[in-house]
């Protein structure tokens, strides 16, 4: 292997690093400013809805930083028990605490709106909640709170239809209605819907009313929860403007497996639809079948009207025993004469033309009394009414009056036509634009959700550009770590050849020194040899005392020569302090016996070649042990050194 200088190892992987720095930190700049640039250029802007409900204790916590979002969020949580009639403790408080705050004039917002679900919809209370709620809508407006708005719009609409104010209530619930479509608030779109459906099926704009009546229906479904009560309104549009087939599919999709209750009012209702859809059919079994499952209409008036209604277009259909009935329920026909006369007008012909005593002219001028002149279908009732007496005149003899009254009757008839057809485009035009608004609605979405995929484009742009700076850093470290890792490997091999070149240089010094020694030990053994033979009687004292000389020479020789055999063993078990981490507190002397010790040497034996005597190496190996705490004898020692487990 090519010997490398530590020196130049150092300064390659000096040089390495820094450049491997300088690459990375330049590709990290350069993808760190492509994923802001893409985070923020052109990035469409779009606005975090606010959260849709928190809990009362959540809202109780939230209220008391006083921030805009939080206070919107606060307060719709308050409206929203309040209709849901919270009564838990967590409410309570957040009560009490948005109270304090209604000194903030967007908190008493929906401060307002909270107050003024406790305030009755009737006459005496009109002023009183139509200024909490217009305050209510200000601030809305003034805050750009749509929430706000829409919780205001929606109140007042009920107030002003509650209180017969069309024309008013209409427009609230127009602008209400238009807000929470381009909000896409489904809960008041459910709201709205219904009462614009109301709105215009009392101003004889069926069109229109169906319009909205789906649509709320279909918020409604969205939200898991489809109403009833729309359902109700919209199947009997249907079946009054004659709409049969779709009435009876929306009847089936939402009460297909449904199983009714006859003594709920609801229940009644939808049964009391379904009798009517089988008679337009002319189903009269069925139709039987369904009304036999009412066996005792509950007392609530509007229930009662459409079970007289069905009963008598189910004995009309029957051809017998209308009479009777009609007879029998003359005060509640004459006192909800609109309701029957819009519903049942010709059969009341027929039956007054069977039998003219069924109605007096004080019952019918009573009909004509209880009518309400701002309905839409008022002139219609009033060309039935006029029909009604002119047969009661043509039976009493009286021609002149009869005359009169079927003329009468024509003319309220013509107007109530002319009044169709101007209320027919009115009508054809409100339908139009929901279908603009529903049109421009879908294109708003539509233009949102491209904003927001286009939004999440560049997310995962940024984010791909960020997980591949990471993987190119992580790549940068992994080469600097193999560097360092190369930089050591061949700094451990530097350590090993230079220890070899170590042992080697020792070795040769090892060998040098036997070979002197050798070398002496020959020429002493020659010159002891030659004494020997020149031993004689006269001079053998002498010959001795020199032959003595050279044997301590030789064993000084020796002397030397075995503490350098010690010092070359511990150097070939240096590992062992790795085993016993307190040997390195031994002194030299220590350390030779404790080396030797390890290799099996006794006691004599080591005393020989350290030149020591035998008793201060048995102190010593006692020593060592109390040093080195070890509880085996030097054999288990020994044997768990060469036999590691």
């Amino acid at each position: 292997m090519k010997e490398v200088s530590t020196s130049e190892i150092v300064s390659k992987c000096i040089t390495n690093l820094v450049d491997s720095w300088r690459w990375s930190r330049s590709i990290i700049s350069i993808i760190f400013l492509m994923g802001l640039f893409a985070c923020t250029e052109n990035k469409p802007s779009i606005e975090e809805k606010p959260k849709s409900y928190l809990q009362p204790k959540d809202a109780t916590e939230a209220i008391f930083k006083k921030s805009r979002n939080y206070i919107h969020d606060a307060g719709k949580t308050l409206v929203i028990c309040k209709v849901r009639k919270d009564s838990s403790d967590d409410y309570k408080k957040l009560v009490d605490d948005f109270s304090r705050l209604s000194t903030i004039p967007y908190a008493k917002g929906f401060w307002n709106v909270y107050l003024g679900k406790d305030i009755s919809d009737n006459a005496e209370n009109f002023n009183r909640k139509l200024n909490l709620l217009s305050e209510s809508l200000k601030q809305g407006v003034e805050q750009n709170d749509t929430t706000l708005m829409l919780f205001a719009l929606n109140d007042l609409s009920v107030l002003y239809l509650y209180n017969g104010r069309m024309d008013s209530g209409l427009v609230f619930t127009k602008r209400g209605f238009d807000l929470a479509n381009y909000s896409h608030d489904n809960i008041f779109i459910q709201n709205l819907g219904n009462n614009l459906g109301y709105v215009y099926n009392q101003l004889g704009m069926p069109k229109a009313a169906q319009a909205y009546f789906e649509q709320s229906y279909q918020a409604s479904i969205v939200q898991n929860i489809p109403s009833k009560m729309i359902l109700n309104n919209l199947v009997s549009l249907l079946i009054d403007e004659g709409d049969i087939y779709q009435a009876k599919t929306f009847w089936i999709s939402a009460f297909k497996d449904y199983q009714f209750d006859p003594t709920q009012y609801q229940d009644q209702i939808f049964i009391l639809q379904r009798v009517l859809i089988y008679q337009r059919d002319k189903n009269i079994d069925s139709a039987r079948i369904w009304l036999n499952k009412i066996k005792q209409p509950l007392p609530v008036a509007n229930l009662q009207l459409q079970n007289y209604y069905v009963q008598i277009k189910q004995k009309g259909l029957e051809g017998s025993g209308n009479s009777d009935f009609l007879k029998e329920h003359k005060d509640e026909i004459i006192d909800n004469s609109a309701f029957f006369c819009n519903r049942i007008g010709s059969n009341l012909k027929e039956e007054l033309t069977k039998n003219p005593n069924l109605f007096t002219l004080d019952d019918l001028n009573a009909m004509k009394i209880n009518l309400d002149t701002q309905s839409y279908s008022y002139l219609n009732s009033l060309g039935v009414i006029e029909y009604l007496k002119g047969l009661k005149y043509r039976a009493d003899r009286n021609e002149k009056m009869a005359i009169d009254c079927f003329v009468n009757s024509d003319r309220y008839f013509q107007q109530y036509e002319n009044k169709r057809l101007d209320v027919s485009a009115s009508d054809l035009s409100e339908k139009m634009r929901l279908s603009n608004l529903n049109a421009a609605v879908k294109a708003n979405t539509r233009l949102l959700n491209e904003k927001k995929a286009e939004a999440l484009q560049y997310q995962i742009i940024s984010i791909a550009l960020l997980i591949v700076a990471f993987l190119i850093t992580l790549l940068i470290f992994r080469e600097r770590k193999s560097y360092r890792l190369q930089r050591n490997i061949m700094q451990k091999q530097l350590d090993i050849e230079k220890k070899s070149a170590e042992n080697l240089q020792i070795e040769n010094e090892m060998n040098a020194r036997i070979l002197t020694l050798s070398k002496f030990m020959v020429s002493k053994a020659e010159k002891i040899n030659k004494l020997l033979m020149q031993v004689s009687d006269k001079n053998y004292k002498d010959q001795l005392k020199e032959i003595r000389i050279e044997a301590l020479s030789i064993q000084s020789a020796f002397t030397d020569a075995k503490p350098q055999l010690a010092d070359k063993l511990l150097e070939d078990y240096q590992d062992i302090e790795k085993r016993f981490p307190l040997a390195a507190d031994l002194n030299l002397t220590e350390k030779r016996i404790f080396v030797l010790s390890l290799n099996g040497y006794q006691s004599k034996e080591i005393a020989s070649i350290l030149g020591l005597t035998a008793q201060y190496v048995n102190n010593s190996r006692t020593r060592i042990r109390k040093k080195l705490d070890l509880q085996d004898n030097w054999g288990e020692i020994n044997l768990s050194i060469k036999n590691p487990t």
